[in-house]
């Protein structure tokens, strides 16, 4: 895990029985039915967090019709309590299944004291950021000789739960984050489609890449447009939208892999990689948002020819 890590490329870790071991920074077994840990216990999720408000999404299936609404319509944000969004989840409700729990406040900002913020203010004592991702990025630092001894605390991290229970594939835009980002799925599966930062001269979200600095971040120059995308977040989305034959064929120009995230297992996605995410079915995940030390920016490893993740199938270390 730590190699890929430190050549900034894409892995999925297989965490087996160490995404319960505390010593791994973990402690929420509780989240999960006592007679299976394979599914989650809404009850406790419910009880912990309570009438909390949290800021919900509402969205529309990801294709088809849907792609002549706005943004906006296809994507609505609304305050709702946490306990009746727990309700909303239960297979059972038939009459559910469109909203979605992600960021709030400013959980994706290494400032934004994440764990202020309801749902995991009232969750934040069951996790640590996993010390093995800490040893992995230690090995980042020991190569361009930064000291101290690499512990990561709650303010230098951000974290978010991503909850959902879909009744179709719902898809996000494709974007890149400017943080290493370790996604662990407790609950169900994620699919992440990603692209290497070098693809980022056909998926840019505005404007035109002129650059992608050695680190990954693309340098865009906003000010001259390609070609209008309208109600898409990218070039990205509006070229599988099968709309824009233009989009299209600057879109298979681009390498992509497909990485595909089961319960028990993490993927650790560099910054700066371009990735949109579906989920299907009750799923629920955690990430831990880090950033690359100032003086660790260097060249990164890019496979242009990726088409999936690697998989390190060997069991995170619990000692």
């Amino acid at each position: 895990f730590e190699q890929p890590v430190e050549r900034r490329e894409p892995v999925i870790l297989q965490l087996g029985d160490a995404l319960f071991d505390a010593s791994n920074g973990f402690r929420w077994r509780k989240w999960m039915k006592a007679d299976d840990a394979r599914q989650p216990d809404l009850a406790y999720l419910e009880q912990t967090v309570g009438a909390d408000a949290v800021v919900m999404s509402k969205r529309a299936p990801f294709g088809g019709e849907t792609w002549s609404l706005s943004r906006a319509e296809r994507k609505r944000f609304f305050p709702q309590s946490f306990g009746d969004f727990v309700r909303d989840l239960d297979p059972s409700n038939s009459t559910g299944g469109s909203l979605y729990l992600g960021i709030q406040g400013k959980q994706a900002s290494l400032t934004g004291a994440w764990y202020q913020h309801p749902p995991l203010s009232a969750l934040k004592d069951d996790f640590d950021f996993p010390p093995f991702m800490q040893e992995a990025l230690q090995k980042i630092d020991e190569g361009c000789e930064v000291n101290g001894d690499g512990s990561i605390s709650r303010e230098e991290f951000a974290c978010t739960l991503w909850m959902g229970n879909p009744r179709v594939p719902s898809i996000s835009g494709t974007h890149f984050d400017a943080f290493h980002n370790l996604y662990v799925v407790l609950s169900g599966h994620k699919s992440f489609r990603i692209h290497s930062p070098n693809d980022a001269f056909f998926l840019h979200q505005d404007g035109v890449v002129g650059t992608v600095e050695d680190h990954g971040k693309p340098q865009t120059n906003f000010e001259r447009q390609r070609r209008p995308i309208g109600n898409f977040a990218s070039y990205a989305d509006l070229a599988l939208s099968g709309k824009d034959e233009n989009a299209t064929m600057w879109y298979n120009r681009a390498n992509h892999g497909l990485c595909d995230v089961a319960a028990g297992e993490a993927l650790f996605l560099p910054a700066y990689f371009f990735h949109s995410v579906t989920t299907t079915g009750l799923t629920i995940a955690v990430n831990f948002w880090a950033n690359q030390h100032p003086k660790c920016i260097k060249h990164m490893h890019w496979d242009d020819t990726l088409q999936a993740c690697v998989r390190d199938d060997e069991e995170a270390n619990a000692n």
